[in-house]
């Protein structure tokens, strides 16, 4: 498993690193403090110095380019515009009349701004970017600014190995086609619109007020130990790495100053345990330590694996949070299966999750539906895996519920939805003349009643089905049984007794004869019936 410096840690492995980039300065050899080209610009203009409508923005690289070229060497922000303003009272800045004139303003720059931006000025001269006295300056950890046609420019990081110039291009044109801020080679600093000819060189003069160092809580022993070096100036650094007890087992230095603010290291630790490291950062003014890094080298399968997740009640369509920990973990694999044993969530994450610690990481998963599932993590390094135990999760939602009236038409289903894990409830009640309504069943014949206190114990759309029991012909009272009670019944429902009220069931009871009149041969069939 390869791994790389500064992971994207989860959760609370997240924090150390959070907060480890939060305490530490730009990278100033690696970023650009001034875009000439940014909108807010064209607003800035010096009508009354030069007379003209021009702006920062068409004519201001001069400017630009020395506070880009201080800011690289040493993190120190310097104004635009108030230089622009000191600059053009010097009659070294004229927006609109010619730009920078570097001869003029170049010789006031140290006396006025050296002690206030922490530099002095070493000289200027022509030459191209293949001049000695250029790289060795800019090896040695200062910067310059370069002139080249019709422009400036910062330079501000040499990578011998790779012959790379780093140039901050405060403008970027199509013409010149360079980047903000990026590695360039000679060949392009010595041709056409980018070809250096002429170099002011910026001396630091401040002592490193910050050092850091980033690095994993975890560290495998089967691979180099990784290490970020971090300081606000430019200069070279130092690791001490020491034992749990504080012994000092390593020292190791990154003399490149050239190249930027932040350095990285690696070193080979091969025996598990607890270690502690920190970083100096030196110049020839001063030096500064950080404050100390704890992390372990480990050498075995994860130790921990462990999955929880958030109590309360787990309601379809709104998250479920799971707390993941883990030992001597990098990564992990969380899964959720339903009670079919059908994966239905799978989330992957990358990051060091260290017991010791007290290392947590988070995942969120939405369920779809209600029902039972059933969820477990596995943890990885680079010497195995761990599994945890599987957790229960019971999810409440509502259920469809198809109400089947007639189970040979579809026409006839109502559908209602009902509480996962929650009774029935109060169900419809039908009616059908000539038949009594005798509730809801799980089956068309048989099966088990449902109540208004039944517990709804599936999660998937189901039918329930509305059972009959048809009334006896005769029956006009619907008690289920025909006697002389129907019989005065039909008697007064023949005469047509105002006081009988007939609904559509005795209407239908009554016909006996089934030939849709009710009339006395109806009355003389029940009697003869109940006479029987």
């Amino acid at each position: 498993m390869k791994r790389r410096l500064l992971k994207r840690l989860c959760c609370a492995a997240a924090a150390f690193t959070a907060a480890a980039a939060g305490m530490r300065p730009a990278a100033a050899a690696e970023g650009r403090l001034y875009n000439q080209f940014d909108p807010y610009w064209d607003t800035v203009i010096m009508h009354s110095i030069t007379g003209t409508e021009s702006s920062m923005y068409t004519s201001a690289c001069g400017v630009f380019s020395f506070c880009n070229a201080i800011y690289g060497l040493n993190s120190t922000e310097i104004d635009a515009i108030e230089f622009a303003e000191w600059a053009a009272g010097t009659g070294g800045y004229r927006p609109g009349n010619g730009g920078t004139y570097a001869t003029i303003l170049y010789p006031k720059l140290e006396a006025a701004w050296g002690e206030r931006a922490h530099f002095k000025m070493l000289g200027y001269y022509d030459g191209g970017i293949r001049s000695t006295r250029l790289m060795n300056h800019l090896k040695s950890g200062g910067v310059a600014v370069i002139h080249v046609y019709n422009h400036f420019m910062a330079v501000t990081g040499y990578d011998e190995e790779n012959d790379l110039y780093h140039v901050i291009e405060s403008a970027c044109s199509t013409a010149r086609g360079l980047e903000g801020d990026s590695w360039v080679t000679a060949e392009k600093l010595s041709e056409g619109r980018t070809k250096s000819d002429w170099y002011a060189l910026l001396q630091n003069t401040k002592a490193p007020e910050y050092s850091g160092v980033v690095t994993d809580h975890l560290h495998s022993a089967s691979e180099l130990s990784e290490f970020l070096l971090v300081s606000d100036i430019k200069g070279d650094f130092a690791l001490g790495i020491n034992d749990a007890d504080g012994n000092r087992l390593e020292t190791c230095y990154s003399r490149r100053a050239a190249l930027s603010c932040e350095q990285p290291l690696q070193t080979a630790l091969t025996e598990p345990g607890f270690y502690s490291c920190y970083a100096s950062s030196y110049n020839s003014f001063g030096f500064i330590d950080s404050e100390p890094v704890t992390f372990q080298v480990y050498n075995t399968p994860p130790e921990l694996s462990e999955l929880t997740a958030a109590e309360g009640a787990m309601q379809a369509g709104e998250p479920v949070v799971f707390q993941v920990r883990g030992g001597t973990a990098e990564s992990f694999v969380l899964e959720v299966r339903d009670a079919k044993n059908n994966r239905v969530y799978r989330c992957y994450q990358s990051g060091e999750l260290g017991a010791w610690f007290g290392d947590t990481a988070a995942a969120e998963w939405l369920p779809e539906a209600p029902g039972e599932y059933k969820a477990h993590v596995v943890m990885y390094n680079d010497f195995g895996y761990k599994y945890s135990d599987s957790i229960s999760l019971h999810v409440d939602g509502d259920v469809p519920v198809t109400l089947a009236d007639d189970p040979d038409s579809a026409a006839d289903a109502q559908t209602v939805l009902v509480p996962y894990g929650g009774a029935y409830g109060a169900l419809p009640e039908h009616s059908r003349i000539g038949a009594r309504f005798d509730g809801w069943f799980t089956e068309p014949e048989n099966g088990e009643q449902i109540s208004a206190q039944t517990v709804v114990d599936s999660s998937e759309a189901h039918s329930l089905y509305a059972h009959w029991t048809p009334y006896p012909a005769g029956d006009l009272n619907a008690d289920m049984q025909a006697d002389m009670r129907d019989a005065v019944l039909m008697s007064r429902l023949i005469t047509e007794d105002a006081v009988l009220s007939a609904d559509d069931t005795m209407l239908f009871c009554a016909d006996t004869d089934g030939d849709g009149i009710i009339g006395i041969s109806d009355l003389t069939a029940l009697l003869h019936a109940l006479s029987g």
